[in-house]
């Protein structure tokens, strides 16, 4: 049995992603997912390793509501990429 965390996932995500075909630049071409860290780890290292592995955002426990329905609201509207990294 393979068993991976979440920063594992998203560098194996972000690596299919890489392949031919795949980019946030072109609508006509595949678009990558967006990835959000939910996390109860809120330590510096924690931070730098979600951005490492390529996570897009960061939020961490208990969730502040607010924040979370920000975050899906950019992305509904299409503002997300504008906004920069949001943090819990």
């Amino acid at each position: 049995m393979l068993v991976m965390d979440g920063f594992e996932v998203t560098r194996e995500t972000r690596s299919i992603e890489r392949e031919p075909g795949f980019s946030r630049q072109t609508p006509e071409s595949h678009t990558l997912a967006v990835i959000v860290a939910l996390t109860g780890l809120a330590g510096d290292r924690d931070w730098e390793k979600a951005y490492a592995a390529s996570v897009d955002f960061f939020i961490t426990k208990p969730v502040q509501f607010e924040g979370l329905e920000r975050l899906l609201k950019q992305y509904e509207d299409g503002t997300l990429w504008s906004s920069g990294h949001l943090s819990g």
